[in-house]
């Protein structure tokens, strides 16, 4: 699985967009990931997670709810924002996971949809500077900040 891992607002929302299928390690070091950037953010941090692309999760329940019970990430997140097709295992995975660390949840079906759940939720972000990612098979012309870098795995 490879990911990509943004502020598309600086510290205070982030954006997760992932690409093939999803081992039970490469879940462990996302999961990882995470908990680093929010922690480095503003709370609340709110996270989107774009998993359009994401493939198969070889990963069983109990070891997505053992994986989850033992991280805390989740004291500085505002709220967990799932980008899924509709009706989708990894859809129902999300849903699972969010109820699992008790974190207010939202499942959309598209980015735009994600960001306004996130300005409907934290109306101070409503007039935010929103540094969206290029759309996929063009180039990035934006260069990045220091908070603004991705990671893959």
């Amino acid at each position: 699985m490879a990911y990509r891992m943004v502020w598309i607002v600086p510290n205070r929302v982030l954006l997760t967009t992932f690409e093939g299928d999803v081992t039970q390690i490469e879940l462990q070091q996302l999961v990882a990931d995470i908990r680093d950037r929010v922690r480095s953010g503003e709370a609340p941090v709110y996270h989107i997670s774009n998993s359009l692309n994401m493939g198969k999760v070889h990963l069983s329940l109990k070891a997505l709810g053992d994986l989850i019970k033992n991280v805390s990430i989740f004291a500085e997140l505002g709220a967990q924002i799932d980008i899924n097709k509709p009706r989708s295992l990894n859809a129902f995975l999300a849903s699972v996971g969010s109820q699992l660390i008790r974190v207010k949840s939202y499942m959309v079906q598209s980015l735009d949809e994600s960001v306004q759940v996130v300005k409907r939720v934290d109306p101070a972000l409503e007039n935010a500077l929103w540094q969206m990612p290029p759309l996929a098979g063009t180039e990035e012309t934006r260069i990045p900040s220091a908070g603004n870098q991705s990671s893959a795995s």
